[in-house]
């Protein structure tokens, strides 16, 4: 008899019997950002020595990298960031967020928006632009990587481009761009019944009885074969369904 522990996992069975849906087995997924190109426009009337350039590290993260050469200080320094996502014909349009902060402000007063909040957490983390004005000597960022987890609220998936736009001073003397560009995707974990199937292997090893894992294997099999056609037939579903039984 099986553990009520793992009755709970009857109810996705049923429901891959009525919708006949795979996408239902695959529950175990996770949202994660993975930026896709980095451009830099410095003005050399504040800047020299620039660079700018991604790492990839695998298929689900690159890092980026930035430094420059400050000529004089900076003193009184405003960013504005825009969020633009790009649409069915490869365009970048506004998506909910434009504003302008100054940036010495904030990083003097400690308080912050929530959309700068975001912003100064992440080049605190990667930068050294981690205290209050004024800048001087080198700027740098290293291993820059945004986590899906400081973004706290729901994004469509799909590709994005944050442009940060710098100014010194009042009124505000353009310093230069940086245009961030990422893709908000979908990665897959071990589907639900890989996980189940271990957790009843498990179970069945510390009750020494394996007598019925030939039958649930040949059940596994089964579902996998129905994952080779489009959408879950009724047959994949009942032998998944079989799987959980045992």
């Amino acid at each position: 008899m099986l553990p009520l522990k793992y009755l709970w996992t009857l109810l996705i069975a049923f429901c891959a019997i009525g919708n006949q849906h795979c996408q239902i087995i695959y529950s175990y997924s996770e949202e994660y950002i993975k930026t896709t190109k980095i451009e830099c426009a410095p003005s050399p009337k504040y800047f020299y020595n620039h660079s700018c350039r991604l790492k990839p590290i695998n298929r689900y993260k690159t890092l980026a990298f930035m430094d420059t050469y400050i000529r004089d200080a900076l003193r009184n320094v405003s960013v504005n960031i825009g969020v633009y996502a790009r649409n069915d014909v490869n365009l970048y349009k506004p998506f909910l967020i434009n504003t302008t902060q100054n940036l010495c402000w904030f990083l003097e007063k400690k308080f912050w928006g929530p959309y700068l909040r975001i912003f100064i957490d992440v080049i605190s983390k990667y930068s050294n632009v981690n205290h209050s004005c004024p800048f001087t000597g080198s700027l740098f960022v290293k291993n820059l990587f945004i986590d899906r987890k400081v973004i706290p609220v729901a994004f469509p998936r799909g590709a994005y481009k944050i442009l940060l736009i710098f100014y010194e001073g009042y009124p505000l003397d353009y310093m230069g761009t940086v245009a961030y560009y990422v893709d908000l995707l979908e990665k897959r974990t071990t589907p639900l019944r890989k996980i189940i199937l271990q957790k009843l292997i498990k179970w069945s090893q510390s009750k020494r009885n394996l007598s019925w894992l030939d039958e649930v294997l040949i059940a596994e099999a089964e579902f996998d074969k129905g994952l080779d056609t489009e959408g879950c037939d009724a047959k994949s579903a009942v032998a998944f369904s079989k799987l959980i039984m045992y």
